[in-house]
């Protein structure tokens, strides 16, 4: 008999003399609030939860600029106003610029150091605590910001129209110069970026024999919405909300509150784009006689969109060949899709201004099931 066998032979004796008891049923387990004073029991997880979250929830601390929220590295290129700024859930809150000590300061000030901050590197850190909670809840934003002069945009609008407004071409080495020019001033603003990129995206999108570009046709579309973000920024400036229009109209985003830019073909095509009912012809019979000055390139595309939008709210009646026009534009082979879905939409809608709904239905038909323009072409479908 060999140790192992001894062993087994005393386990077994053992177990027989004292059998392992039964445990019974788990104890019920008491669900209390961690935060209440009260000993008030919870039946179920679910109960607890929802008294946590409906009496000890903390909100998370926001800060927005305007009405919307920055990201946790933003770049700033404007003056921020007090009025600019707006704050929830915040009970302190902690600033630190340029890497020097961490101060905790009131929300108030947090406004007025945004507001006279000009240039440098702010890092601020919102919280928002109660006595009661041991956990808080922190919000942390990171700026960098670079605030140019008005004497300093006003150059940057001088050397864009020297450089590219003027010129006969646009080409990318004129992009270039553009962009030499400006940091010899050693201005490092998002507004000459965005002007950079609304002209190379121009470019993209012509594609002119002259420029051996490798990037492809819808490029130019990525190129038109990061102008868009940073050209968003400074339409206060003339330069920047008209091309900020001009690319929204380009990319088919067409605001209910759209503000007019005084560029007046453009005006008249969102106006009829957008909802063609609102469009009163008198107010155009005059309207582009005389012709402005230039301020910005505008691609051919958009140009020919926009001719033909004055075009057919300008002709008294509706014709065979002012429909013909309209369907060799939309049908275009050169143009783009989004710059057809226009064209589809001028069609339909100068049909629809001038009473001719019958007319409207084919190019209306083609574009009923596509964004922006379904919420005014379904319902005059449905009347036809």
């Amino acid at each position: 008999m060999t140790v192992g066998w001894i062993v087994d032979s005393l386990i077994d004796r053992f177990n027989e003399n004292y059998p392992v008891p039964d445990p019974g049923a788990r104890p019920k387990r008491l669900l209390t609030c961690p935060y209440c004073k009260n000993s008030r029991v919870y039946e179920t997880h679910y109960k607890l939860g929802a008294h946590i979250a409906e009496c000890h929830s903390l909100l998370k601390p926001i800060l927005l600029i305007g009405k919307n929220e920055p990201n946790y590295k933003e770049k700033i290129n404007l003056k921020l106003e007090p009025h600019m700024l707006s704050i929830a859930n915040v009970t302190s809150a902690d600033v630190n610029i340029d890497g020097k000590i961490w101060k905790k300061i009131s929300t108030g000030d947090l406004e007025t150091i945004l507001s006279e901050t000009t240039g440098g590197q702010c890092v601020i850190k919102l919280i928002n605590s109660k006595k009661e909670l041991p956990h808080i809840t922190e919000r942390k934003y990171q700026f960098s910001i670079h605030i140019s002069s008005e004497e300093k945009l006003n150059e940057i609008d001088r050397i864009f129209y020297e450089t590219i407004v003027s010129k006969k071409d646009l080409t990318l080495k004129s992009v270039g110069n553009f962009l030499e020019k400006v940091n010899k001033l050693k201005i490092n603003s998002e507004y000459s970026e965005g002007l950079c990129e609304y002209v190379s995206g121009i470019i993209i999108k012509e594609r002119p024999e002259s420029e051996k570009l490798s990037v492809i046709f819808s490029e130019h579309l990525n190129r038109y919405i990061s102008a868009l973000k940073k050209l968003s920024k400074f339409k206060s400036r003339p330069l920047a909300k008209i091309i900020v229009s001009i690319i929204r109209f380009s990319i088919n985003q067409f605001p209910v509150n759209f503000d007019k830019t005084g560029f007046n073909k453009l005006d008249l095509a969102v106006n009829l784009i957008r909802d063609p009912k609102s469009v009163k012809i008198d107010q155009y019979k005059n309207l582009f006689s005389e012709e402005g000055r230039p301020v910005c390139p505008m691609d051919h595309g958009t140009t020919q969109l926009l001719n033909l939008a004055t075009r057919v709210c300008q002709e008294e009646r509706w014709t065979r060949i002012l429909e013909e026009e309209c369907r060799n534009t939309a049908l275009s082979q050169t143009l783009g899709s989004k710059d057809k879905e226009k064209a589809f939409a001028i069609w339909g809608a100068g049909a629809v201004l001038k009473d001719q709904k019958s007319c409207a239905e084919e190019p209306l038909r083609k574009i009923s099931a596509i964004y922006p323009f379904n919420e005014w072409v379904s319902p005059i479908l449905e009347s036809l």
